[in-house]
């Protein structure tokens, strides 16, 4: 079956196996509750779960759920709601996505703004809670004796007893009742009333008034999809959920899901008028709670990946009652065993930023590369036979990554161009060419959840680097596509002015993909190969993509160690130049790998034990002709930073016997 012929099963299978609890998938395909929980849904951690439970049962406290996008922040409440038989009379969840569209036509204006939050508000919660005549009645009557009795309830007595000839409606004592009865035959006033507290109540006033109204033992407010807002725009719903919560005094418990990077925004959010701290990273205040959801182990990651992949599978099959897919399901069971394999042994989850949406996406979209070289013949196939060896799948998985990355955003391209421009001497400094892996190292060594940019630039600073460098550099691994940034910063989203960076020095906040691309990816040989073909090579759809894993290889290698040697040649520039900027430090080869390198190691020692050791298991006897090249390299280098280091001793068993 050529590989055509495959799309239409893939596309099936791409509506289950991505399926979300917040978003509506395409054509129309739905999944209950029952179905997800039952059969899709993987377990999360018990102290996660314990955590969201108690928040949902907390009948008075303000409650912020963190995870990174996709993290299961939707999920996990909606869970407990379910586990904890939480009925949706006794919750209002505020789903902000629906919003966003009508959010953005509104004025520049911050009170716009937040007006027209507070308005969806009040009309979301009618929606749900005031359907019913009865329920309407008793929300517009219990709202006037709560906070419009003087103002109008007063009033409207009056005239009632005038109209009734009675002077004693409403007198102090007189059953209460009687009064509701006769608000509730006035139909002309309900209507009349009604429109006036829907505009004047607040939206706490309003939670509080459907909780009474209703006789609803608690009531929770739950604000999800906040994040979906542009940054700019976030501290107007935070601030908005803040005085919702506050202005309830009590009556009702409120939960907000908030992303991770975005946590800092709510409390600058909170940070407002009486609000001293809602939220803080070191401390928690009495006010609130934050529930933090654990990222991906690998034991999480594969049942996830397991689990989506035999649900997605059995729920295409239960359609196909002519087998039409019957040898594209086969091979997709076989290829999806090989790339969860792959995922977790190199914990490339993580390249997801803990998004257990993304990682699925990502996951899909490597086994439909799969099916690309089986249908271009790649990998062979014959007879319900696959012929595929497990290295082979790591040299496509990188070489794919390779290629869906720069396809979104070139910066993975600097692994190979800047050195290029280094050897052509069109670079000012040896350090412009790796500065961004320095730095995603030197945040990687850091204990502390984040460190201010003043930090950052004070560090580098020390080896000769000057500011402008290190924030251009840390604001070109920040603006890339949301999902495939290295690091977080706690201002805007968009451009700011070198200036104004200095002045607000925000956090930096080095994330899993940008420790995973420093420490990981970078090192791969397929990876690498593929970053010195970018000419040819920009996108996931081009032909030479769908070469075998092993097509000449000793050319391969050579072009590799081409450049590992004008590598090395740049970091000892670098690192000598480094070096004279720190005469104060006493030793400067310790202080680096210390400070600057991952496990203290320097980016050639780790690319050459990553190669060496993949080309070892890849090729067996012919690793013995490449190890060589790579000893000489590291050799060079230690010659050249005058280092006592040896590569014998840094590649250890790597170097000797068969």
């Amino acid at each position: 079956m050529p590989y055509e012929e495959y799309l239409e099963f893939l596309d099936l299978l791409r509506k289950p196996m991505l399926f979300a609890l917040d978003e509506t998938p395409a054509d129309g395909w739905s999944l209950s509750p029952d179905v997800f929980f039952e059969q899709i849904c993987a377990e999360f951690d018990a102290e996660d779960e314990h955590g969201v439970a108690e928040a949902l049962d907390s009948a008075n406290k303000l409650v912020v759920i963190v995870a990174p996008p996709g993290g299961g922040k939707t999920t996990i409440i909606r869970k407990e709601l379910r586990k904890m038989a939480i009925p949706p009379e006794q919750y209002f969840l505020f789903d902000f996505k629906e919003q966003i569209e009508k959010f953005y036509s509104m004025g520049k204006s911050p009170e716009d703004k937040l007006k027209f939050i507070r308005d969806q508000f009040k009309l979301e919660m009618a929606r749900q809670f005031l359907a019913k005549i009865e329920d309407k009645v008793a929300f517009v009557y219990t709202a006037l004796m709560l906070f419009f009795y003087e103002e109008r309830m007063h009033r409207r007595i009056f005239m009632w007893r005038k109209a009734h000839n009675n002077p004693h409606i409403g007198e102090t004592g007189a059953k209460k009742d009687a009064l509701r009865t006769i608000f509730a035959t006035d139909w002309e006033a309900v209507t009349e009333e009604e429109e006036f507290v829907k505009a004047n109540l607040t939206c706490a006033q309003m939670a509080i008034t459907v909780k009474r109204a209703l006789n609803l033992p608690r009531f929770l407010l739950i604000i999800d999809n906040v994040d979906r807002l542009q940054v700019g725009a976030q501290p107007h719903l935070f601030s908005a959920a803040i005085d919702i919560h506050h202005g309830g005094r009590g009556e009702f418990g409120t939960v907000v899901a908030i992303r991770s990077k975005n946590l800092m925004r709510f409390e600058e959010a909170g940070s407002a008028g009486n609000i001293v701290r809602i939220v803080s990273l070191s401390q928690i205040v009495e006010e609130a709670r934050p529930v933090r959801l654990h990222p991906p182990t690998p034991e999480l990651a594969r049942t996830v990946l397991e689990g989506r992949q035999t649900y997605a599978e059995k729920a295409v099959a239960a359609t196909d009652d002519s087998g039409k897919f019957a040898e594209a399901r086969s091979i997709f069971v076989r290829l999806a065993q090989l790339a969860n394999d792959e995922f977790v042994a190199d914990q490339l989850y993580n390249i997801a930023n803990h998004s257990i949406k993304q990682m699925l996406v990502l996951n899909l979209d490597f086994v439909k590369y799969l099916f690309r070289l089986i249908g271009a013949k790649t990998i062979p196939y014959e007879n319900g036979t696959l012929d595929l060896a497990d290295w082979q799948v790591h040299s496509y998985l990188y070489r794919w990554l390779f290629a869906r990355q720069t396809a979104d955003h070139p910066f993975l391209l600097d692994v190979v161009t800047k050195f290029e421009r280094y050897s052509a001497g069109t670079l000012d400094a040896a350090p412009e060419c790796d500065i961004e892996l320095v730095i995603l190292a030197w945040l990687s060594r850091r204990e502390v959840q984040f460190v201010r940019l003043s930090e950052v630039v004070r560090a580098f600073r020390e080896i000769g680097i000057e500011p402008d460098s290190v924030i251009t550099s840390l604001y070109r691994m920040y603006d890339v596509e949301l999902l495939h940034r290295y690091l977080e910063l706690s201002d805007s989203e968009e451009h700011v002015s070198l200036n104004y960076c200095r002045t607000e020095n925000p956090r930096v906040t080095l994330n899993p993909l940008g420790f995973e691309f420093a420490a990981n990816t970078i090192t791969k040989f397929e990876f690498l190969h593929r970053c010195l073909l970018y000419s040819s090579s920009q996108s996931s759809s081009q032909d030479n993509l769908l070469e075998r894993a092993d097509t000449g290889i000793d050319s391969k290698i050579q072009a590799v160690v081409s450049h590992l040697r004008e590598m090395q040649e740049a970091h000892v520039a670098a690192i000598n130049q480094f070096a004279s900027a720190a005469q104060h430090v006493s030793d400067f080869e310790a202080h680096y790998r210390r400070e600057f390198c991952i496990g203290e190691n320097f980016m050639l020692e780790r690319i050459a034990r990553s190669h060496l050791t993949f080309l070892k298991v890849q090729h067996h006897a012919n690793f013995l002709a490449w190890r060589e090249p790579y000893a000489d390299i590291l050799d060079a280098l230690y010659e050249g930073i005058g280092s006592e280091r040896r590569a014998k001793t840094t590649l250890s068993n790597l170097l000797v016997g068969k």
